[in-house]
Formats: C-alpha cells, structure tokens, sequence
C-alpha cells in the first residue's frame, strides 16, 4: 500500500479558524480528504439559507460549519429519500424487510435518527423546501417514545424548530451530523463535550467510535474532559504537549494526565463504576491469553469486564470483592459481579470439579451469582499450552520446513521429547475435560517451567503458542472457562 502524507495546520485570523496546508505528497490523481473542524456552536443560527457545496465547503473551512448545520441535515434526508427509492422493488409500495433492516443500519440518516430517538427522545423531521416559494431550512423535531419498535410522537407536543434545544443537544447534533456527513472523510473537534453532562460526554465518544468504524472515517477529539479520558482506551489517548506529541501506552501516563487536569483517577476503581464487572486472575497474562483463545473460538470477550491481578486464594478475593462492593455502594453503584479465576497449582486434583468449581472454597465461601471462584483442573493455565502439534508447528516455521509435508515427522519428535522428558501422554482426547484422571502427569505438571524448556530446547517463543493453536487444539477446560465468564 502506499503511504501519503498530509500535513496541515491551522491558523486563526480575525476569530476565524483556517486549515491550510504545510506539507503533502498527495497527488492530483488521488482522493483528497475533505477536513471538517467543528468547534462548539461554531456559526449555528435561527435562520440558515440554502448554500451550494461550494459555500458549505468554504464555511466548513472556516470553522463556521454550524453555518450550515441544516443545510447538512437536509441532504442526509435527501439522500435517504432516494436510497429508499431505489431500493422499492417494482410494482411494491413498501420497502422489502432485508431492505429496510440494511437502510435502518447503514444509512447516515437513520443512524442519526436513532440516536437522537435513544438519547433525547426525540425526532427530527426535515420540512418540504422549495427555492421558489422559501427563503430558509427548516427542520423541527418532536418528542416521543418508542412504543411496539415504532417512534410515536407525543400527542399534545407541538413541532419545534432544533433551535429552541438546549445548548447540549445543539452540540451533539451538530458534532453526529457532520460526522456521519458523506463527504466529510477527516473530522477535527475541538472540544466536543462542551455543554454535555459528563455521562453524556461518554455517550457521545462511544457513538462517535462506532460511527468511524462502520463508516470508515478519521475522527480527532480534542478534549479537557476527564470523564472522557478515563473511560476510552489507552491505546486511542494522544498526549500534546508544549515539546512533544504521543500516544499513551501505560495506565501510569493516563494517572499523571488526570493528575495535571486537577483529578484523581484510579483505573480500575473507576472502570469497575460503570461496568461493575471485575475478573480478578493471578497475572495479566493469564486474562491476554483467554482473549486470544476467545477470539480464536470466535467468542465475544467482555471488553468492559476490568482484569485486576490478584497472586492470592479466593478466600482474600472474596474479602476484596466485599470492600469493592461497599466503595461502589457510596457512589451509587450497582451490584458488582466478580469470577476469580486460580491455577489449581499443588493442591488435589480432585478438589476441582469437571465444571471448574473448587469444593473447598464452594464450600468455605459464601458464593453467590456475584462472586463465583473457578479453578483450573490442570496444573496452571500454561498447562494447557502443552499441545503438541502446535509446537511442531511452531518448530516447523521455525525451521522453514514446508507445512503439512514435514509436519508429521517434526510432530513425532514433539511428542517424543515430551513424552521421555515430562512423561507427557497424547492418545485420543487429551485436551477433554473427561480425560482419565490416571495420566495424572498431564494434570500436575507445572506448565510454566515446562514451556521455558520446550523453548530453549526447540528455539522458540513460547509466548506466541496460544496464537498459534487452533481451534480443535484449544482444551476443553477452556472454552468451560470462557462461556462460563461471557
């Protein structure tokens, strides 16, 4: 692919911000982006006259794209009225269901309609305009509520036009509809969560990730906010600086952010607020690993749930559940739900049951719906990285040999090396749950230490085994585990 650069900066005459262009590589055959910067209330007016795209652009560059905020509006409308032209069969007066499921899901339009349904509670209706006869856009909304999956207006509620909202509303209308714009490819805001109840500003940054992704869009937030700083990825926060730019990579960078914003953050404490989901495992490792698997199955992982190391027994996870549950009470929360997750490690093998229950806590904890203490039946979670035909092929590449050729012969040596060395078996369904308890190596064996020398023996990078499994060499314990915590 080829890579092309466009540098841009942006400079304020007379209250007036411009985008000009410092540097670039993007020739005159290729697609150039049209850039919207959007600041709050940047032009928005009672009255808004009809503009051509050319004055819609130019405003739009300017800065002053709430200038233009219905003019926006209308032909996300137009164009939804001619998509459902198209998509009528001949002779039939409604759309097909395919049709209008793909519209309702697809079309700019009907995603800005639904939002504003769930959030506001109201909806938009875009009046008959004729150039002739009208000198103004006019778009009013109604309030409503959605009653057998339809919106149905409120009887007694007059329609009114968009400028008699709050001042809340007119910015998230105005940051959705120039995002879900068409031609808008690259969209810069600058300070979006202006006039938002914090909630709302959490609201408005989760919509606007699942507008980019689906439409395929490059959206900047520029943002004080420490409601949203706290609640997005870490990996999605760019830190500007007097001397330098970068993206953050550690919890810590995102602590002395807050720190410098004058607030208090404590990662997992204020995740665990909103999402009141916590999985309390011995290393982080432990959780990276069950995500890979996760995916490999094609399970959903719970990307809310908050992953919180913990090296001791449930006994005392259970003494942490208690005190989360009593700090999450004094702010208003919820009922917290927590799985601990434990390597069976020394202890019996029977003492863990086929559903992944360990019986003397069962029995010695209060376990209820919202703490539920699981243990792994093999030794650690790295004993279920001992399947051989994924190390031979792991060895395979390493040793350029051609797959499935000299796998067989490669898989041999695996398993002879496994089975002289650690007194490993491999006959018919070692990765099941049922597996007879007699081969009690297969369960016992410290899996860690184990890896580190199937690494060094056959030169490879242990780390990389859960990648390369496969579906049908995934342990059946696993995926227990992980339906179990979906």
């Amino acid at each position: 692919m080829e890579h092309r650069k466009l540098k841009f900066g942006l400079g304020l005459v007379q209250d007036r911000l411009f985008i000009k262009v410092e540097e670039s590589s993007v020739q005159n055959i290729n697609e150039i982006p049209n850039i919207a910067i959007l600041t709050p209330f940047a032009g928005i007016d009672v009255k808004e006259e009809e503009h051509s795209p050319a004055v819609r652009a130019r405003l739009i560059g300017k800065g002053l794209s709430g200038a233009v905020l219905r003019n926006e509006i209308k032909e996300l409308f137009e164009q939804n009225v001619k998509l459902r032209k198209e998509k009528k069969l001949p002779g039939k007066k409604d759309l097909s269901k395919a049709a209008l499921k793909e519209i309702r899901e697809t079309d700019p339009f009907e995603i800005l309609q639904r939002n504003l349904i769930r959030l506001f509670g109201l909806r938009l209706n875009v009046e008959l305009y004729h150039p002739s006869f009208h000198s103004y856009l006019k778009i009013t909304y109604k309030r409503g509520e959605i009653i057998n999956s339809r919106f149905k207006p409120f009887k007694d509620f007059e329609a009114r036009d968009i400028m008699s909202q709050g001042s809340g509303f007119l910015q998230w209308l105005s940051v959705f509809t120039y995002a879900l714009s068409p031609h808008i490819k690259l969209l810069l805001l600058d300070e979006p969560d202006s006039h938002l109840h914090c909630t709302m500003q959490v609201e408005l940054l989760d919509v606007l990730q699942e507008i980019a992704e689906k439409l395929g869009k490059q959206i900047l937030v520029a943002t004080h906010s420490t409601e949203i700083i706290r609640t997005r990825d870490i990996q999605d926060i760019l830190q500007v600086s007097k001397d330098r730019v970068k993206y953050l990579t550690q919890e810590k960078q995102r602590v002395g952010m807050m720190a410098n914003l004058g607030s208090t953050y404590s990662p997992r404490l204020d995740k665990l607020k909103n999402t009141k989901s916590l999985f309390l495992v011995e290393h982080q490792s432990d959780a990276d690993t069950l995500r890979v698997w996760a995916k490999a199955l094609g399970m959903r992982w719970p990307e809310k749930i908050v992953v919180w190391p913990r090296a001791n027994h449930h006994k005392e996870r259970k003494h942490l559940h208690d005190y989360l549950v009593e700090e999450l009470h004094e702010v208003g929360g919820g009922k917290l739900r927590t799985l601990s997750l434990s390597d069976r490690d020394t202890r019996e093998l029977n003492s863990v049951s086929q559903d992944l229950k360990e019986r003397d806590y069962t029995d010695k904890i209060t376990v209820s719906a919202h703490f539920a203490p699981r243990c792994w039946r093999r030794h650690e979670i790295e004993s279920y990285m001992l399947h051989p035909t994924t190390i031979a092929r792991m060895v395979a590449k390493k040793r350029h040999v051609d797959i499935p050729e000299g796998l067989v012969e490669i898989e041999d040596e695996v398993k002879n090396y496994l089975i002289n060395e650690f007194s490993l078996c491999f006959d018919a369904g070692f990765t099941s749950a049922a597996y007879d308890v007699k081969f009690d190596s297969n369960y016992n064996i410290p899996g860690h230490e184990t890896l580190q020398k199937i690494g060094k023996y056959f030169h490879i990078n242990i780390k990389d085994i859960p990648k390369e499994m496969k579906t049908n060499e995934i342990f059946e314990d696993v995926r227990k585990m992980l339906s179990r915590g979906k």
